[in-house]
């Protein structure tokens, strides 16, 4: 039993009343059945499968939009760098340079010396040394404090845990600049530092992933938008894939355009010889199905391609 069994009670009684509503008494749209007809629904067939994955569709979305808590748009740092284009990075490191004077944190490893961004300086962008000056053994840290090395054996199994040992660090100031280019100058012209080359990849590779506002993602390039993650992207991925079901939920042979006024074209054209009405409609049969599956390709190449990021 959980710690609090009241508020799993009102969690289950709330999802019970949730699914009522979705998948039993809410009307379909444009239709005077309710989702019940649906639900209840062995016998219309290939219908029967799509129109229960658009209830689920319109179930996330709803969901999804009202309560979902990831980022509106942004690209994890490798996939930038792997996808980016020379105008990208302007996005990027403005990105990295405004949260660093946001909240102050921004650090990150260059190749010999440590960079960051310290708001209460003068001088704000800094470069410095940091060095081991004591190390303070596990056992002398509180319980609550320590930090654990997990161990796992040949296999991958879990075999337990080691607490570490807490290092010391003295800060040593190399460096201070009034702007980010004052840095960037001095890094490429620093020999001590290896890493010269890649200043700019490797604070956007600290900053785990770059965010960009909705207005921002037309002027990025179109490998990089292809990339780009979050509630906006799984939002119109879901739109797109709904869409896309209704298409191919509507689709009727016998009803739909243009192959209910082909088939009567075909019956008046050739409605002395049977032999050829038949050829004809078993042509008309494939390019219908062939239409048919053009929509399934697409509807397995959105799910296949961007799926696998509809979480929350």
């Amino acid at each position: 039993m959980r710690d609090n069994p009241f508020k799993e009670v009102k969690r289950v009684v709330s999802q019970f009343f949730e699914t009522e509503y979705w998948y039993r008494f809410r009307k379909r749209l444009g239709d005077y059945d309710r989702n019940v007809s649906t639900l209840n629904d062995t016998w219309n067939g290939h219908n029967t499968l799509l129109q229960w994955q658009i209830l689920k569709v319109e179930h996330m979305y709803h969901n999804l939009r009202k309560y979902g808590c990831e980022a509106m748009c942004y690209v994890d740092s490798p996939d930038f760098l792997d996808n980016c284009e020379a105008p990208d990075m302007f996005y990027a490191l403005k990105y990295v340079q405004d949260r660093a004077k946001e909240t102050g944190e921004l650090q990150w490893y260059g190749g010999k010396y440590y960079y960051a961004y310290d708001k209460e300086s003068s001088k704000p962008w800094v470069i410095f040394d940091k060095k081991v000056v004591d190390i303070i053994p596990a056992s002398k840290i509180p319980k609550s404090k320590r930090f654990y090395k997990i161990n796992f054996d040949d296999d991958c199994n879990y075999i337990g845990s080691t607490p570490c040992d807490k290092e010391v660090y003295e800060h040593i100031q190399i460096a201070s600049f009034d702007t980010w280019e004052e840095m960037s100058d001095w890094v490429n012209n620093c020999k001590d530092e290896p890493d010269v080359n890649n200043l700019d990849r490797n604070a956007i590779m600290y900053a785990h992933s770059i965010h960009f506002e909705t207005t921002e993602l037309r002027n990025l390039s179109p490998r990089l938008r292809n990339v780009v993650r979050g509630q906006r992207r799984k939002l119109h991925d879901l739109y797109e894939y709904r869409k896309l079901l209704k298409q191919l939920d509507a689709l009727d042979y016998t009803y739909s355009e243009p192959w209910h006024s082909r088939s009567d074209d075909i019956w008046k054209k050739y409605k002395d010889d049977d032999k050829k009405r038949i050829e004809e409609y078993e042509k008309l049969w494939k390019e219908f199905k062939a239409y048919r599956r053009s929509i399934i390709d697409k509807i397995a190449d959105l799910w296949n391609e961007r799926a696998d990021f509809w979480w929350d």
